[in-house]
């Protein structure tokens, strides 16, 4: 079978598919995740949120920040502020 599905099993949203990547944050997620594979992943999954509600209704915002503190700890921190 050749078929490819971009979604996950509860949910079809952007940022459901990238934020999986990245789970479970836990104290080395730092040192597995490489920041090239970061810097590419970041701005997706922040985009997919910022386009849907349900991003932030879900808790899902947090694995976004998270992510972009491996690539940018000040512009992470600013976010996690705000």
């Amino acid at each position: 079978q050749n078929l490819a599905q971009y979604q996950t099993w509860f949910g079809p949203a952007a940022y459901l598919v990238h934020a999986i990547q990245i789970i479970p944050v836990t104290p080395v997620t730092e040192s597995l995740l490489e920041p090239s594979f970061v810097r590419e992943e970041a701005p997706v999954l922040s985009a997919s949120c910022d386009a849907s509600p349900r991003c932030d209704e879900d808790g899902w915002r947090p694995f976004s920040t998270m992510a972009k503190a491996i690539v940018d700890r000040a512009g992470a921190w600013e976010e996690a502020r705000a």
